[in-house]
């Protein structure tokens, strides 16, 4: 979803299956992860907790448009928990449910998401180039440049206040 649909990694980490439509191949942005400090008695952070909140500015909360590519890929992650969801008796497919939760159906984490995204890269031998998973976002709008839409329908479209480059 980063590298099809430009999604932030938190927005990404938020996505419930009530808001990908299939039908109408759009994926609606409504609420975002974050991590929250959790503080002790003395006011000190001693850790962080992990929750679904409003999307990083007023105007992150959009409309995207889902490609084939990525139309076909959910499809198949969505009867692949289908499968997870008879086996194992937990909930993952339903509009409530997050796209990508993990195994026991719970939020995932940025540090556990870039852990696994981490840990692909140097599974696939693409660890030397030192890809991080915000580079998919970058990517998105590469192509989108590359396929002849203008600079402000990147802009518009990943809702950010200039086109950068990885």
């Amino acid at each position: 979803v980063q590298m099809f649909a430009g999604l932030r990694i938190g927005e990404a980490l938020a996505l419930k299956w009530k808001n990908v439509d299939f039908d109408n191949g759009i994926i609606s942005i409504d609420s975002a992860v974050t991590e929250l400090p959790v503080r002790n008695s003395e006011g000190k952070i001693v850790d962080h907790r992990t929750v679904i909140s409003d999307t990083k500015t007023a105007a992150s909360v959009r409309e995207v448009p889902m490609p084939n590519i990525l139309k076909a890929t959910l499809l198949e992650w969505k009867k692949s928990r289908w499968v997870q969801q008879r086996t194992t008796g937990k909930s993952f497919i339903g509009p409530n449910d997050l796209v990508f939760a993990s195994n026991d159906g719970e939020l995932r984490t940025y540090t556990g998401t870039q852990t696994i995204f981490q840990r692909l890269m140097r599974q696939n031998g693409l660890a030397p180039y030192k890809l991080h998973f915000h580079s998919l976002r970058h990517t998105y709008s590469s192509m989108l440049f590359e396929s002849s839409r203008c600079c402000s329908g990147t802009k518009t479209s990943r809702r950010q206040s200039a086109p950068t480059t990885a």
